[in-house]
Formats: structure tokens, C-alpha cells, sequence
């Protein structure tokens, strides 16, 4: 069992900047983008703050 605090030290990690992070729209669609392609490779993502906005769909 791993401790608290360590089980996601070995996940990579992909880091966007915006040119503009309120266009939520843009947003939404680069996440649309990025989970369609981890789809494709068989994984999955999770997207922060971008979750906070309900941009999932």
C-alpha cells in the first residue's frame, strides 16, 4: 500500500498555458482535444482547475 501523499508522484504530467484562461469556451475545447487523444492511447486524464468549470462533457 502507498502512503498518502505519494501515489501520484510517478504520473506525467502535461501543463498548458492559454493565451487567455477565462475564454471558457477554448477552454473547454483544448480538454475535448486532449481527452480524445488519451482516449486513443487507451487513458485517461484529470483537468484542473478546468473540472472547477464544468467543462466535461
Amino acid at each position: 500500500m502507498m502512503s498518502e501523499g505519494t501515489h501520484d508522484q510517478n504520473i506525467r504530467r502535461l501543463c498548458l498555458q492559454l493565451v487567455n484562461p477565462d475564454d471558457q469556451a477554448a477552454v473547454a475545447s483544448i480538454e475535448a482535444i486532449v481527452r480524445e487523444r488519451l482516449k486513443e492511447i487507451g487513458k485517461e486524464g484529470e483537468f484542473y482547475p478546468a473540472e472547477e468549470a464544468d467543462t466535461h462533457q
